[in-house]
C-alpha cells in the first residue's frame, strides 16, 4: 500500500535554483562627534561669591601706612556684577620727622567703604573648561577685573575727624593656586586702587608742636591678599 501511495505523487516542478532566504541590512548610526565638554558651574549656578582678605600699603607724602581689609564680589557668570569693601589704613603712627625744622605732613587713618559695579572683560574665558597649561591661562585672564563706583572715606586723627565722599576705582588680578574663579577655588589677589576725594587736611596739636594732617585729592592704595571663590 505505501508503495503504491508514493508512487501516485505527482513529480515536483523543476524550479530553478534554490531559492535563498534574502539577509535584512541594518543600519548603522552614522559616527558623531563628541559632545562639548559642558561650561563650567559654580556651587550657586550662574553666579559667583568671591571674597577677599588683604594687606597693603597706602602711600601719603613721606610715609606708608600700613593698610589692610576685606571686600566681596557677586559675578553673574564671571562677567558683571556688584562689590563692596570694607577697608582701613593707620597714618597716625607715620607721623613724618621734622626736615630742616619743618614738620612734614602725615597720613591720617582711613576708614574706606567703596561699592559699586564689579566687570571681568576676560570673565567668559572661566566658564570653558580646561586642563593644563592652556586651562590656567583661562582662569587667569578670567580674574582680571575692574572695579568702578563710589566710596566713603572717613578720615581722623586722635582728636578730629572728616568724613567725605568720592570716586573708587580698583585694577585687580587673581591668580590660580587651586581651581578657578568660576567652578571655585583659591587664589592668590593683587589689587591697585585709586580714590579721587576732596582734600582733607587736620590739626594735630601737642604739648611739643602742631602737627598737619593732609590727604591729598587723588590717593592710592595697593594691595595682596588671598581670595576665595565660591
Amino acid at each position: 500500500m505505501f508503495g503504491s501511495a508514493a508512487a501516485q505523487q505527482p513529480p515536483r516542478a523543476n524550479t530553478g535554483p534554490e531559492e535563498q532566504t534574502p539577509v535584512t541590512e541594518v543600519a548603522l548610526p552614522a559616527p558623531q562627534s563628541p559632545a562639548p565638554t559642558p561650561a563650567q558651574r559654580s556651587r550657586l549656578g550662574a553666579w559667583q561669591l568671591h571674597m577677599h582678605v588683604l594687606l597693603g600699603v597706602e602711600p601719603v607724602d613721606h610715609v606708608n601706612a600700613v593698610a589692610f581689609g576685606t571686600s566681596a564680589e557677586l559675578l553673574w557668570r564671571c562677567r558683571v556684577g556688584l562689590f563692596a569693601g570694607l577697608l582701613s589704613s593707620k597714618g597716625n603712627a607715620n607721623i613724618a620727622a621734622n626736615i630742616d625744622g619743618v614738620v612734614q605732613p602725615a597720613a591720617a587713618d582711613r576708614i574706606s567703604i567703596p561699592f559699586g559695579i564689579a566687570i571681568r572683560p576676560f570673565g567668559h574665558l572661566g566658564m570653558i573648561a580646561g586642563t593644563g597649561a592652556r586651562g590656567w591661562a583661562q582662569r587667569l585672564a578670567a580674574g582680571i577685573g575692574l572695579e568702578v563706583g563710589p566710596t566713603i572715606e572717613h578720615l581722623r586723627d586722635s582728636g578730629s575727624s572728616k568724613t567725605v565722599g568720592g570716586l573708587h576705582l580698583a585694577l585687580g588680578l587673581d591668580v590660580p593656586l587651586w581651581g578657578g574663579p568660576v567652578e571655585g577655588g583659591v587664589m592668590l589677589r593683587f589689587v591697585g586702587r585709586m580714590t579721587a576725594t576732596p582734600a582733607v587736611s587736620l590739626e594735630i596739636q601737642s604739648d611739643t608742636h602742631n602737627a598737619l594732617i593732609h590727604m591729598p585729592a587723588v590717593g592710592g592704595q595697593f594691595y595682596g591678599g588671598i581670595a576665595w571663590a565660591l
